[in-house]
């Protein structure tokens, strides 16, 4: 064996020493070069195990807390969830688990995939002309979307809505648009009777001309008149065998 072969043996079973002191079983820890049973979870060490002796724990006190088994001789303190980060408490903190702190209502955690949250962001608010397409969550955002033709919305509103339609009467005064409503205004008496008038004369002149048409198709035709007859007039026989009329006899006699 060469002088080498040698120096990486003696390496080796140091480090089987070495490892062997500072090794134990599952459960266990070692402290001075003893493996001691460990406290469970809710307790930590009061007093190391010997050769003699096992281990002694205690439990944790209030905002303290251990959530495995282990060989500390201290509990670890309670988290405790921040306001002015947007943090609420939705676990309060026990012997064996720490508090969990979480978005409140209206915020969401910006960091995406965060196993802890440290500040909330309040959810984005749909300005006006806008409406909501998706609702904020604890883990996403609001989504927004501009309002589409014919509808409006405003600061106060999370929908689009319908332009108003001026009913009879009404007219209008502004046109709507993305962030405002149609406004309409009620006609005055002279403008309702100048409006009356602008419908009902057409109309009565249509029926007018109708009349007429209908008056004049039922007239007979000049062409379709029959001929006037003129009387024929009576001749009777003269003294002298000669003809006279009926006229010419009235005369006669005058």
């Amino acid at each position: 064996m060469g002088p080498f072969f040698l120096r990486k043996l003696t390496w080796a079973v140091m480090l089987v020493l070495v490892l062997g002191e500072n090794t134990c079983i599952p459960g266990e820890y070692n402290h001075e070069g003893e493996c001691c049973p460990k406290c469970v979870s809710g307790k930590v060490v009061k007093t190391h195990c010997t050769k003699t002796t096992s281990t002694v724990c205690i439990p944790c006190v209030d905002n303290t807390y251990m959530d495995h088994p282990n060989g500390e001789i201290k509990c670890l303190r309670c988290k405790t969830c921040d306001k002015g980060a947007g943090l609420i408490t939705i676990k309060k903190c026990t012997y064996t688990s720490n508090t969990e702190c979480g978005c409140e209502d209206g915020s969401f955690c910006p960091v995406a995939n965060a196993i802890e949250c440290d500040m909330c962001q309040k959810h984005k608010k749909c300005q006006a002309g806008e409406e909501v397409k998706s609702n904020g969550t604890k883990l996403k955002d609001t989504e927004c979307e501009k309002c589409r033709e014919g509808t409006f919305s405003n600061d106060t509103m999370t929908h689009c809505a319908a332009w108003t339609k001026c009913l009879e009467g009404k007219r209008v005064k502004m046109n709507g648009n993305s962030t405002h409503d149609t406004i309409c205004k009620e006609l005055s008496i002279r403008n309702r009777t100048l409006i009356a008038i602008s419908v009902l004369f057409p109309a009565a002149f249509i029926v007018y001309s109708l009349m007429q048409r209908k008056k004049i198709l039922k007239q007979p035709k000049e062409d379709s008149k029959p001929p006037l007859r003129v009387p024929e007039q009576e001749t009777r026989p003269g003294c002298d065998g000669s003809r006279h009329s009926r006229d010419s006899q009235v005369y006669n006699n005058i």
